[in-house]
């Protein structure tokens, strides 16, 4: 059996300086329009950036039940969620892994 010890790129559209891929998502009506166009384009996972932030967006049924495995994956709160989390108590997007809800 063989090993494969390198990795593919996510891929990513080509985006300005500073400004990074704002112009692919702001130029549809709706944010989800323009996802669902890039994943046409980019395939079930790919990668924006917007000013120094670096997104990684996943579509498609498999791939994203597979992300969601609570066996291989742990769930990680950014500082948004943890600040929310203090107004809002845990739920489904301020919960730790560990927690019910």
């Amino acid at each position: 059996m063989t090993t494969r010890n390198t990795y593919e790129p996510i891929p990513q559209p080509p985006g300005y300086p500073v400004l990074g891929n704002l112009f692919d998502v702001k130029g549809a009506d709706t944010a989800i329009q323009a996802l669902m166009k890039l994943a046409s384009q980019y395939g079930p996972i790919f990668q924006l950036r917007v000013g120094p932030s670096r997104m990684i967006v996943v579509s498609g049924f498999e791939l994203a039940d597979e992300l969601c495995d609570e066996k291989r994956f742990d769930k990680m709160l950014g500082r948004g969620q943890i600040n929310a989390r203090a107004v809002a108590g845990d739920g489904l997007f301020t919960s730790w892994t560990h927690e019910p809800n």
